[in-house]
């Protein structure tokens, strides 16, 4: 049997990014000019083949992913992707839509008060760990639904970040560096059962933040 991949691909630069507001379900306006050349830089990238076969397109129900997806789908052979809440980037609750300045000003950060993942910062926001539940739970059933192919899944800088401690097994609670992925990067899972040594049954990194058909420019989720 063929192995399982999952390539996840981060969104083009944002409307919200390139306007400095935070944005969810109901705030995202799509990409920005730059968002939709990254976009279609990766497109131009994946029509050479280099993915082999995609079984399944996935995106986020939130549009700067869903309009990644659609401009890169054709270049992978599906014109519309599966829309998926599960790899949605945090649900920001009633920050939807502010500024970054109107965000801390409403609910100030706690500096020096240690990492909780289970904080609620914005009222009616998802928490870190809630958010993990979510991601580590969604990418579990996208993986079982597609044993032995290739799923690509545009979303979001939190998800690969998630992804990456998931797959990586680092608690929730773990202090550790933020695992920056540029908009448009692809960072891909693999779970190769025929293999006969210790890795069997474990998901290898293939390749993580691969963004070499852009100029890189880590921003914000």
């Amino acid at each position: 049997m063929a192995a399982t991949r999952l390539v996840l691909v981060r969104h083009g630069e944002s409307a919200a990014q390139a306007g400095g507001f935070l944005a969810g379900h109901d705030a995202c306006t799509g990409l920005s000019d730059l968002g939709r050349s990254q976009a279609q830089a990766l497109a131009d990238r994946l029509a050479s083949g280099e993915l082999g076969a995609v079984d399944a397109l996935y995106a986020s129900e939130m549009s700067r992913a869903v309009e990644t997806a659609s401009i890169i789908g054709p270049a992978i052979g599906h014109d519309e992707p599966r829309i998926d809440c599960g790899v949605c980037e945090l649900h920001p609750g009633d920050a939807d839509g502010l500024t970054w300045t109107e965000i801390e000003q409403r609910w100030p950060t706690r500096f020096g008060t240690g990492w909780d993942p289970n904080w609620h910062k914005i009222a009616n926001a998802e928490s870190w760990a809630s958010m993990r539940d979510r991601v580590g739970t969604s990418l579990d059933r996208i993986a079982t639904a597609h044993v032995g192919e290739t799923v690509v899944i545009a979303c979001h800088g939190g998800v690969i970040a998630h992804a990456m401690m998931h797959h990586l097994q680092i608690p929730v609670d773990a202090d550790v560096a933020w695992l920056v992925a540029t908009n448009t990067s692809m960072t891909e899972f693999v779970l190769d059962d025929t293999i006969a040594d210790w890795r069997q049954g474990r998901w290898g990194i293939a390749r993580f933040n691969d963004a070499a058909h852009v100029t890189r420019d880590p921003q914000s989720p």
